[in-house]
């Protein structure tokens, strides 16, 4: 097997650090009674007593981190009334999920139908049939890291990915989530806020609904940071229109690949490093599964710089599939 380093960007909170969205014309952050919040989080310490925010909208709604006997901490989601009073919720810390500070948890509640469901890493771990769950109207701005009542307090120290708003349920049962997923708007999508940038003062919300989004400089601004994941390729044997790939003559074929950037518009970069000279191939598929593109070239030993030109691609999500000798590479990126 060879090991393939992805990275992510994210926004890391250290305890007086948020941002802030207001809501927009169309009042687009007024989800109502059918909605999916989520975000990517990974906490690096908490005290007990006290309410870190993941997210909140003052008199909407409130996601943050409570005590958990049995681990680290736990997380809570609350509806609130017009003056802030919790009205209904749903808690972690009763279930067998026990969480860690310094991992990633995928954090998601839905409500459809009248019940509102929380999943931790895509297992449920709690739901209510609590009709007040009906989230209420509010121009009140949704803030991220912190809690904004008549001033900043219960900020979190952590990290924070992927943030998404939704007016539909987009779980329904346990799944598994994959932090390495590049998520593309679409028409449900009230916010998307992938946090890929990694430079800068401005976020971007992919759904284009929301103006670009500013990050707090007082007290602090949160930071950019960087993580590698490694994934496993397996080896196979491969071939190209039928034709085998020329076999090196050394079987053990180390290599590592990082593709960038994403999204795109007109051109995305693989860089490969092979220890040995071998021949290799993309292709480039659509969301439908169609081959859009399909192009074979040599690696020699060492850096190789691969420029693949994407500007006649359609805006949309695409699956690239790079092979050699022993390795399957697989990667998602968006065309805009």
């Amino acid at each position: 097997d060879v090991k393939v380093p992805y990275d992510i960007t994210f926004l890391d909170f250290d305890g007086n650090d948020s941002f802030f969205v207001y809501d927009n014309s169309n009042n687009d952050f007024d989800i109502s009674s059918t909605y999916t919040i989520e975000a990517w989080v990974k906490v690096d310490s908490k005290v007990n007593n006290t309410y870190p925010v993941i997210m909140d909208r003052k008199t909407v709604f409130s996601l943050f981190l409570i005590d958990d006997s049995n681990g680290d901490y736990a997380i809570k989601f609350v509806a609130r009334d017009t003056s802030g009073n919790i009205i209904a919720s749903v808690q972690s810390d009763n279930s067998s999920i026990n969480l860690a500070f310094d991992e990633w948890v995928h954090v998601a509640v839905t409500r459809n139908n009248n019940t509102t469901k929380l999943f931790l890493n895509g297992q449920l771990t709690d739901t209510s049939n609590d009709t007040d769950f009906v989230l209420t109207g509010s121009t009140n701005a949704l803030n991220i890291g912190a809690r904004y009542w008549n001033g900043y307090e219960r900020y979190i120290d952590g990290k924070i990915d992927k943030i998404r708003i939704s007016d539909i349920e987009r779980f329904n049962t346990n799944f598994t989530p994959d932090i390495l997923e590049t998520y593309v708007a679409d028409t449900n999508t009230r916010i998307l806020l992938a946090m890929d940038e990694g430079t800068g003062t401005d976020l971007t919300d992919d759904t284009g609904n929301f103006n670009t989004v500013t990050l707090r400089s007082s007290p602090n601004q949160p930071n950019w940071m960087f993580e590698d994941f490694n994934q496993i390729a397996n080896k196979s044997a491969l071939s190209i229109d039928d034709t085998p790939l020329l076999d090196p003559d050394n079987e053990a074929v180390p290599i590592t690949m990082v593709q960038y950037p994403n999204p795109t518009r007109s051109q995305i970069t693989y860089v490969i490093d092979s220890k040995v000279e071998q021949e290799s191939k993309i292709i480039i598929y659509n969301n439908s599964g169609s081959v859009v593109k399909h192009q074979k070239f040599n690696l020699i030993n060492g850096q190789n710089l691969l420029n693949i030109n994407v500007s006649q691609l359609s805006a949309g999500i695409y699956f690239a599939r790079i092979q050699t000798i022993n390795t399957i590479y697989k990667s998602t990126f968006i065309k805009k």
